[in-house]
């Protein structure tokens, strides 16, 4: 029966340690153990100590006698030295893995930092490929002067709206006179703009009551002329941005009342005084823009014109695009536009508005923008 038993132990031992035999004996070369010792060897190694024990065992009761009558001498050495190996194994397992643990760190870290580099060469190319095709729009169409794209944002805090912009890229044409705004940050005071919004609120109650009768402009008018006074009877050393600010508020009013009631206000300021209420904020028509979507107050009107006084720039006129990709990322197109004396009014805004139709067309299908 022993033999039996020896038998299916030899079997056994042939089946399952064939292979961490040959992996122990692949870490002798040249009589030189590997310096590195693998857990795994370990355990295989004791497992054939202990399946050859097992045979010798059940071969040979006088061994196994033996093997009872000095362990029962050597209780405690046999004790601590199999708790010994069995510290040091589980101390190799450890270590190992807090290798694999920092392996794997240094692998998220590594991945990390492709995922930047990509990242940052993605945004490369986009910004290649935007100025290529800004630098190919206008000089495909010869009533423009340049493009120009900024980012932005839009926030209140405890003093307005504050709105920011900042310069990525352009394309101006060789000797064209034009200022660009690198940075820019804009504070529209709250309560001038909540005044606004109930000017053109009260001015558009139609919209919901279908009746036109019922559009008031009366408040719209007596704040117009409010501000202008307070604008005009400033001293010209005293303007200040938040007085800027409200000119542009001002203008929107001015508006209102042009389209409502098909009338014209004047406005009082001499040369001097817009000269230098124009010149406290540059790109603030931009922000304006901005401004008139973040609180949604529409305008029929897709330009604006040049307020200077520089005579390489008289009769220029300028669109904006306001558009988003599908990153989130908020930009805004300046498009400046050669406006010809040789047309009338409505034939040069009509150039401009097909001239922008056909960007706004170009730049969605270019870079996947959609119009904000």
């Amino acid at each position: 029966m022993k033999y039996v038993i020896a038998g299916l132990i030899l079997m056994v031992f042939l089946v399952f340690y064939n292979q961490s035999l040959k992996e122990i004996l692949n870490t002798i070369k040249i009589g030189k153990i590997k310096k590195t010792i693998n857990s795994q060897y370990i355990i295989n190694l004791l497992s054939i100590i202990l399946a050859v024990l097992s045979l010798a065992l059940t071969l040979d009761d006088s061994l196994k006698i033996k093997i009872t009558e000095a362990s029962s001498d050597y209780i405690i050495i046999i004790i601590v030295g199999f708790l010994i190996t069995l510290i040091m194994l589980l101390n190799h397992l450890n270590g190992k893995n807090d290798r694999i643990f920092a392996l794997k760190e240094d692998l998220k870290s590594d991945t990390k930092e492709l995922w930047k580099s990509y990242s940052d060469l993605d945004k490369f190319y986009k910004e290649q490929n935007s100025q290529k095709f800004m630098e190919s729009f206008v000089k495909n169409n010869s009533n423009l002067i340049s493009i120009q794209r900024y980012v932005y944002s839009t926030y209140i805090n405890g003093n307005g709206i504050i709105i920011n912009i900042q310069g990525k890229n352009s394309f101006i044409r060789e000797s064209a006179d034009l200022n660009t705004v690198a940075q820019g940050y804009y504070l529209f005071n709250t309560e001038d703009v909540q005044r606004l919004l109930k000017a053109y609120a009260l001015s558009q109650q139609s919209v919901h009551t279908k009746n036109l009768k019922d559009d008031d402009y009366n408040y719209v008018e007596n704040l117009f002329f409010q501000w202008t006074e307070e604008l005009y009877d400033k001293q010209i050393s005293e303007y200040t941005d938040e007085d800027a600010m409200k000119y542009q508020l001002l203008l929107i009013l001015k508006e209102l009342l042009e389209i409502g009631l098909s009338m014209s206000p004047p406005l009082p300021f001499s040369e001097e005084q817009l000269h230098q209420i124009n010149r406290r904020k540059s790109g603030i028509e931009i922000a304006t823009f901005l401004l008139r979507d973040y609180i949604d107050i529409q305008s029929k009107r897709v330009y604006f014109e040049y307020k200077g006084f520089s005579d390489s720039k008289k009769n220029r006129l300028y669109s904006n695009v306001q558009v988003i990709n599908p990153n989130g990322e908020k930009s805004v197109f300046v498009l400046a536009h050669h406006g010809d004396s040789n047309l009338d009014e409505r034939s040069r805004f009509q150039k401009v508005e097909n001239d922008t139709d056909k960007f706004i067309e170009l730049v969605k299908n270019e870079f996947n923008f959609m119009n904000n």
